[in-house]
């Protein structure tokens, strides 16, 4: 799967802005970290311009969030534009069958 087939791909921004500055594009940046929120939350940090970003988005299933978020940590530094076109691991479930 990949993760733009994910139902709420693209994600959220998401995170308080400083005044005057323009609501993040999703796309604009490089991705320079990720980390699980709950139990199908996932937040990332994009950097662009010397500013940072935070994007947020919901997995349908806590296992499915839990992989998203392994294939974006193994990311980090890639182009924001090209997170869709990322390839999921196949899940614990089917893997163990």
């Amino acid at each position: 799967m990949l993760i733009r087939e994910a139902t709420n791909w693209p994600p959220q921004s998401g995170g308080a802005q400083k005044s005057g500055r323009d609501i993040p594009k999703f796309g604009d940046g490089v991705l320079s970290s990720v980390y699980p929120e709950n139990n199908c939350l996932i937040t990332f940090i994009s950097e662009f311009a010397g500013q940072e970003d935070r994007w947020h988005l919901r997995a349908e299933n806590a296992e499915l969030a839990e992989r998203i978020t392994e294939t974006l940590q193994r990311s980090v530094g890639m182009a924001v534009t090209s997170l869709g076109d990322l390839e999921v691991s196949a899940s614990m479930s089917a893997a163990t069958a």
